[in-house]
């Protein structure tokens, strides 16, 4: 694996990552909102956010960003072009050694 994708996929990661925790932001606002919560501590709500976070991102990696990156590359026509192209260039170079 190279660093490129290393660093490409750790990027979308961080991108949907933010996503979930604005929402997360959200509901930190509503629980300062509601005001006492006897239910749990201020650490263990902060347990809960981080679990169901690495939950979130483990299910969207291994299940949904395939199938939504697979669909907008269908869709792109110009990515199609682009992916033949470089396999032809990868076949020259593979012919040429």
């Amino acid at each position: 694996m190279g660093f490129g994708l290393l660093m490409g996929k750790a990027k979308i990661w961080m991108q949907r990552l933010q996503t979930y925790v604005s929402l997360i932001n959200f509901f930190m606002l509503f629980y300062i909102f509601i005001g006492d919560n006897t239910w749990f501590t201020w650490y263990e709500w902060m347990l809960i956010v981080v679990l169901v976070c690495v939950l979130v991102l483990y299910v969207d990696v291994h299940y949904i960003m395939g199938n939504s990156l697979g669909y907008q590359w269908d869709k792109n026509k110009s990515f199609i072009r682009l992916e033949k192209k470089v396999d032809l260039l990868m076949e020259e170079i593979q012919c040429r050694k």
